[in-house]
């Protein structure tokens, strides 16, 4: 059985850095967004892929987050983006 490109889209939005780290510790978006000190709009969208965060946002991100580096996040994020089943 095959699966459709909702569901491909589904699984790769799941993969999401942002998406992950928030459900990992259990965080609504509004949380998430607070967190983060960004827009509950921004969280959306970077969830969705839509869009990514600033370059200067990275390393506030990836310290709140418990990510690693910066360039860490950055790369993760990159190659997410680049999987996108429709791409």
């Amino acid at each position: 059985m095959s699966t459709t490109t909702k569901e491909r889209i589904g699984t790769w939005r799941d993969a999401s850095p942002v998406r992950k780290w928030r459900l990992k510790n259990g965080l609504s978006l509004s949380d998430a967004a607070v967190l983060l000190g960004v827009s509950l709009t921004a969280i959306t969208k970077w969830e969705s892929g839509v869009n990514m965060p600033a370059e200067s946002r990275f390393e506030q991100l990836a310290a709140t987050m418990k990510f690693g580096s910066a360039s860490t996040l950055r790369n993760a994020w990159g190659r997410w983006i680049e999987s996108h089943p429709t791409s």
